[in-house]
């Protein structure tokens, strides 16, 4: 099975490099091995249809 790990940002000030070290940290604790890292830089403000989330 494949693991997909989502980052997301919302922020000029926050840094997706920064959200993938406890990823790869909890998942090293689980024993998983991240495959793929899908990152959005979009702001949750904005509705769900023009973010492409379901």
């Amino acid at each position: 099975m494949e693991t997909i790990a989502c980052l997301r940002v919302s922020t000029g000030t926050q840094d997706l490099y920064q959200q993938r070290l406890p990823i790869f940290d909890c998942a090293q604790k689980q024993r998983l091995t991240v495959d793929e890292f899908v990152e959005t830089k979009r702001s949750s403000q904005q509705a769900a249809q023009s973010r492409d989330v379901d």
